[in-house]
């Protein structure tokens, strides 16, 4: 049995050991903790300082680069697309003045953008699957020769080779792809812009942020005249192929915003006939990508397929590329000829 003198003088143990703590924080240990406190206190407050400094300092060269940047895109892009009509196609849901930025490089370059077109939600999401499959049973037979379409076609390639058609066809002279344009439009499948002005000898592709690209279809509903329905994959994936069958036709770029996982640029380069054929551009939401764009075009007209961005396996800067008129139809001049810039005397 423990006895009361051990409790007696466990309490007088703590007591003192309280006591002296008060006495030397109070007196001798005072000032050397108030000191030591003080000097971090004013070692923080100095360091948070000088990260402000060099935070504004970093935004200002920022700034100041892309000044410098925006202002000589015009003169790297001049001329490199003389001559070609350009049909510029966005995809999801896209910032408008990305779209602008691009357009007015075109147009600095050379170019003539001939169409103008959004497509839309209903070309991805589950809800409009009815209507893509339908749509893609009546094109299967009225356009099925002219668009090299089977049975066997899944919607969304029918799709693919329909808005293809219909940017690379004269507006004023092709009725039936006029007519493809109506019905893509009264579908919902597309806005088009203004009008079409001529046919397209190239086309851009926009892209939107990756959060539009990534949420997948539902599963596919029966589809249309036999028509094989949508396969069941993301927008994505969808738009990658989008690209890929216009890219067999015509030259293609897709430009995107700075590369995520599971994107669209992901997507092409997952697909191997379609990073054979597409070019793109990572960041179009930046001053840069935006530069990059039509100077991947001229690039890809030129014959080379290339991938440009600041991320890895990317290529920082296009060539500077010059590259000759389409030819007119029927003429057995070549496509494209890569009078790449080179210095003068």
């Amino acid at each position: 049995m423990i006895d009361f003198r051990y409790h007696l003088v466990s309490l007088v143990a703590v007591f003192l050991a309280l006591a002296v703590g008060i006495i030397l924080g109070a007196g001798p240990l005072q000032g050397t903790l108030g000191q030591q406190l003080s000097d971090q206190v004013s070692g923080l407050r100095d360091e948070a300082s000088s990260l402000r400094g060099e935070l504004s300092t970093t935004r200002a060269n920022a700034s100041a680069q892309e000044q410098f940047i925006e202002a000589a895109g015009p003169t790297l892009v001049d001329s490199t697309l003389h001559g070609r009509n350009v049909a510029v196609v966005t995809l999801g849901d896209v910032n408008r003045a990305d779209a602008t930025a691009v357009s007015t490089l075109l147009e600095s370059a050379g170019a003539t953008e001939v169409a103008d077109v959004d497509v839309t939600q209903a070309w991805t999401n589950a809800d409009s699957a009815e209507v893509r499959d339908t749509f893609a049973g009546g094109i299967n037979e009225q356009y099925a020769a002219s668009l090299g379409i089977t049975d066997e076609t899944p919607s969304t390639d029918v799709l693919a080779a329909a808005l293809t058609s219909m940017l690379t066809s004269d507006p004023a002279a092709d009725t039936e792809n006029d007519s493809l344009a109506s019905q893509l439009a009264a579908s919902g499948l597309v806005n088009i812009r203004g009008d079409r002005t001529a046919a397209a000898d190239s086309i851009i592709f926009i892209a939107g942020i990756p959060s539009d690209l990534s949420a997948p279809t539902a599963s596919p509903s029966p589809a249309a005249d036999g028509q094989v329905a949508d396969p069941v994959e993301d927008p994505a994936v969808t738009y990658a192929g989008l690209a890929r069958i216009a890219g067999a036709a015509v030259p293609v770029v897709v430009a995107a915003p700075t590369t995520t996982d599971g994107d669209i640029l992901h997507a092409i380069a997952n697909d191997s006939v379609a990073a054979g054929v597409v070019s793109t551009v990572s960041g179009v939401e930046t001053v840069a990508g935006q530069i990059q764009t039509p100077l991947a075009l001229a690039t890809r007209i030129a014959g080379t397929v290339d991938h440009f961005g600041f991320g890895r396996n990317e290529t920082v800067l296009p060539p500077i590329r010059r590259v000759d008129p389409a030819p007119e139809p029927g003429s057995t001049q070549p496509e494209s000829a890569d009078t790449s810039a080179q210095p003068t005397d």
